[in-house]
């Protein structure tokens, strides 16, 4: 028969034990609290967002020349973004031309949270893919698209650089504008490797319309 003695150190063996437990599950717990509002800080975040430097193009006027100078399309969002403006928070249009005579991967790139959708530009339809399945656009979550994000927002296509023409003029090119909570940004670039690696980004992720 065990002693008080026994007893009380036997209760505070025990003691010491569901304290660790208990201190345990908290970490646990903290740690998955944690995870989620990093999972959810994450989808409030931009998915590619502006360039950091020389973002805005704020003046109409300026909009205009810039358009009209770059021959812009009527998909592009320049006299369309803007406060007040019935685009989703982030939207991307791109036109990405690698020069090997094939059509030119034109696209546009709506984010709704999480969810990533793609989809061609009016009248320009993708290139060896059956046009009813290009009637909806692609759906994606965010991490299943992150060689289109990286490939896009390389600096010589999208990072740090000023709006205009970048690189010697040849064959590849890539237009590529942004609207993003109100905020417009217009690139243009021809430095090969990277527009190359953006249509090939694009491509993969097109090919499951296939």
């Amino acid at each position: 028969m065990a002693t008080p003695a026994e007893r009380t150190a036997s209760a505070r063996v025990v003691a010491i034990w569901i304290c660790l437990l208990a201190l345990v599950a908290i970490i646990v717990q903290a740690s998955r609290a944690g995870a989620l509002r990093e999972q959810f800080a994450a989808v409030d975040r931009p998915w590619i967002g502006l360039p950091a430097i020389g973002t805005d193009v704020t003046d109409l006027d300026a909009r205009r020349a810039l358009e009209q100078r770059l021959h812009a399309g009527p998909a592009s969002l320049a006299l369309r973004c803007g406060a007040g403006s019935e685009l989703p928070r982030e939207r991307y249009i791109g036109e990405v031309s690698v020069g090997d005579g094939s059509t030119p991967l034109q696209v546009m790139i709506d984010v709704h949270g999480d969810i990533v959708t793609l989809a061609p530009l009016a009248g320009h339809p993708w290139p060896g893919i059956d046009p009813a399945r290009q009637a909806v656009p692609l759906r994606f979550q965010r991490a299943q698209l992150k060689g289109v994000r990286e490939a896009w927002t390389t600096p010589l296509l999208w990072g740090r650089q000023s709006p205009g023409e970048l690189g010697a003029p040849g064959d590849a090119q890539a237009r590529l504008e942004g609207c993003v909570d109100g905020g417009y940004a217009l690139r243009t670039s021809h430095y090969a490797a990277d527009v190359k690696a953006l249509h090939a980004a694009l491509s993969q992720a097109i090919a499951h319309a296939r």
